[in-house]
C-alpha cells in the first residue's frame, strides 16, 4: 500500500513506515492526530494485540492531540449479538462478546482477506477510554461504519474543549 501510495502522489513526503504492533518510545507525546485508517488494525492476529495497538496510538498522540480510527465494518450501525450477557451454565457470570473474526471478498481482485479481527463497538469504545477522557463516536452516511474520535489524554491536563 505505501510503495502505491509513493508511486500516486511522488510529493508527498513520507515521514515513516512501521507497524502499528512495535513499540516506539521516542514517538511517545509526539503527534497531534493519530488515525489507523481503513481498519488496518483488523489484521493484527488477536484482540490482546489489537489492545496493544491501541495503547502505542495512545502513547504517540499527544496530550492535545486527536484520534480517529474508522471501525465496523461487520456489525454496520446495529450489532445482532450482545455484547454482554448472563451465562447460561451452572457456574453463572457474565459472557462478553468483545469482538468477531470475520473474512471480506474484495469484488474488484477477488482477493480474501481471512480472519479479520473486529471489537463490538462498545468494546472499541472501552479501550479508547481506557486512554483518553473523551471518547465520541460518528457515523459515517448511508455505510453503517463508525469512526471513534478521542481526545484529552488520561493523565494530561484537560484543554477545556469537551
Amino acid at each position: 500500500m505505501v510503495k502505491i501510495a509513493q508511486q500516486v502522489n511522488p510529493d508527498a513526503m513520507f515521514i515513516w513506515v512501521a507497524d502499528y504492533r512495535n513499540d516506539f518510545p521516542e514517538w511517545a507525546g509526539q503527534w497531534g492526530l493519530v488515525s489507523c485508517m481503513w481498519q488496518a488494525y483488523n489484521y493484527v492476529n488477536t484482540m490482546e494485540e489489537l489492545e496493544h495497538v491501541i495503547q502505542n496510538l495512545a502513547t504517540w498522540t499527544a496530550d492535545e492531540g486527536i484520534r480517529f480510527v474508522p471501525f465496523g465494518a461487520p456489525f454496520g450501525k446495529n450489532p445482532d449479538l450482545p455484547y454482554q450477557r448472563k451465562a447460561r451454565s451452572v457456574w453463572g457470570g457474565q459472557v462478553v462478546n468483545s469482538g468477531v473474526v470475520w473474512s471480506w471478498i474484495d469484488d474488484q481482485t477477488g482477493k480474501i482477506h481471512k480472519n479479520l479481527i473486529e471489537p463490538h463497538p462498545d468494546h472499541m469504545k472501552a479501550m479508547f477510554r481506557n486512554h483518553f477522557n473523551v471518547v465520541k463516536v460518528i457515523e459515517y452516511p448511508n455505510e453503517g461504519l463508525h469512526a471513534i474520535i478521542a481526545s484529552e489524554k488520561k493523565n494530561s491536563p484537560p484543554s477545556g474543549n469537551t
